[in-house]
């Protein structure tokens, strides 16, 4: 009879463990197919954003060729400024519906938030006096940027990999 007892409680202990690894598995199975479609959705508005990235960009070098000071700052206020503003309103509004992505896509949302408020600085009061000493702090929050850009693209690439998702981008390096 203890033999039996015995007998019966290692098979449950066995049937528990082997019930918890499944339940486990199939938990962490549930979570990469919630990240997926939280991936697809997010992963589907990209163009949209990347077209107002690129309007922003080609606004600036535009203004960046503008030799006349006064025409330059005319230029950032009126093309460059309100591009990278349209850019900063999209990026806020992609969908980051899980934790992990909205964390990775916060470092893009912040980083243009800088940028954003260093252009303002930058244009306030902009004269021929201080155009080099405002022109470089510019330039470090962009560099800032492009920092915030490379660790976004690790994260991501990261994440994605971690839930089955292959990272396909729009360059050919």
């Amino acid at each position: 009879m203890a033999r039996w007892l015995a007998v019966s409680l290692a098979a449950a202990v066995l049937c528990v463990t082997g019930c918890t690894r499944v339940s486990g598995d199939a938990e962490r199975e549930r979570r990469i197919a919630a990240e997926q479609r939280a991936i697809q959705e997010y992963s589907e508005k990209i163009p949209e954003v990347d077209k107002l990235q690129e309007r922003f960009l080609v606004e600036w070098r535009k203004a960046n060729e503008i030799r006349d000071l006064k025409a330059f700052k005319d230029a950032l206020e009126a093309q460059v400024l309100p591009a990278l503003d349209a850019y900063l309103a999209t990026l806020k509004l992609l969908p980051a519906r899980t934790e992990q992505l909205a964390a990775i896509h916060g470092v893009m949302v912040t980083a243009y938030t800088d940028a954003v408020a260093a252009f303002r600085t930058f244009v306030a009061g902009l004269t021929n006096d201080n155009v080099e000493a405002r022109y470089r702090v510019l330039l470090d929050t962009m560099d800032a940027v492009g920092a915030a850009e490379q660790a976004y693209r690790e994260k991501l690439e990261t994440y994605y990999a971690d839930n089955r998702v292959k990272l396909v981008t729009g360059t050919s390096e």
